[in-house]
């Protein structure tokens, strides 16, 4: 083993953070991510979540460090749950119980959407820290933290074992389904959807959807940290509209941050608001009035 030179990709506001279980050896002495091998930036691309191909030399500075060729413009990350060591045999690898705390501390610092934990160790070692049971070896595991809402995944290690490939494909179409998922609103009607109610006796409700909590909670974060990094102490929606732009979740403004405004009446009228912690509204005598600080 040798002292690791890679630097994870971190920052706020991230939309998938990859977890792998320590830097290997020749990535680390080219001072970047997989850029030995291939098949990560392989299977990234079969599954949709880069659009192109890039050369595994840089690939780590083009998706991770930007978003360019990442759908939908998401943010990604990368860290590794032992930081130290270059390492390329996983089985001379043992994380201790302060490797997992610092890791568990930077996923509630950064509250990335999604962590996607690449190798069997990760997964049983984050397991054990947290005291819960992985009630499958891959897949969506489900949300481990109690205090964020992040999604966790476990993901066969590219490469060097005899899982196929497309199984490795499938579970980050999964991650893909997951965060693309989130623009419905369900109808809800007092009847349960009876069919032989009449339509006058329905009283139809909009109540959002788990998909619109999530993209709720996503904005939440990227006002945060828009507000953190600009030292803004209070924001309109109009204001905060061109960061969530840039970041997909809208694709035009329009009358000073009107779809965002929308969106915030829904959680509203729903007794949902408090997903957002960046939030604050004025109700007045004819409209609300909308405003974004920090908690803390």
């Amino acid at each position: 083993m040798e002292v690791s030179r890679l630097k994870p990709f971190l920052r706020h506001g991230l939309d998938v953070l990859f977890v792998g279980l320590n830097p290997a050896t020749g990535s680390s002495r080219k001072g970047h991510y997989f850029s030995v091998n291939s098949a990560f930036w392989n299977q990234l691309l079969q599954a949709g979540l880069i659009t192109q191909p890039v050369d595994k030399q840089v690939a780590d500075q083009i998706v991770f460090g930007s978003v360019e060729i990442n759908r939908n413009r998401w943010n990604y990350g990368i860290t590794d749950l032992v930081l130290q060591w270059a390492e390329s045999k996983s089985s001379k690898i043992w994380p201790s119980q302060g490797d997992c705390e610092r890791l568990l501390s930077d996923i509630r610092k950064y509250r990335p959407r999604f962590v996607v934990l690449l190798h069997s160790k990760v997964r049983d070692a984050v397991a054990e820290c947290l005291e819960v049971r992985a009630t499958k070896p891959y897949g969506h595991l489900g949300r481990w933290l109690k205090d964020i809402p992040t999604d966790f995944y476990g993901v066969p290690f590219p490469h060097g074992n005899a899982i196929p490939t497309q199984k490795k494909v499938r579970i980050y179409q999964e991650v893909v389904a997951a965060a693309e998922g989130r623009n419905q609103v369900h109808e809800a009607s007092a009847d349960h959807g009876n069919p032989s109610s009449s339509v006058k006796g329905k009283r139809k409700t909009l109540t959002p959807s788990p998909d619109l909590l999530e993209l709720a909670r996503r904005i939440d974060q990227l006002i945060e940290a828009w507000l953190r990094e600009s030292g803004v102490d209070t924001a309109r929606p109009k204001d905060v509209m061109p960061v969530l732009i840039r970041n997909g979740i809208f694709v035009k403004n329009h009358r000073d941050g009107l779809p965002l405004r929308k969106l915030l009446r829904k959680l509203d009228d729903s007794g949902q608001l408090s997903v957002m912690k960046t939030v604050r509204c004025e109700q007045r005598a004819k409209n609300r009035v909308w405003y974004f600080c920090l908690t803390s």
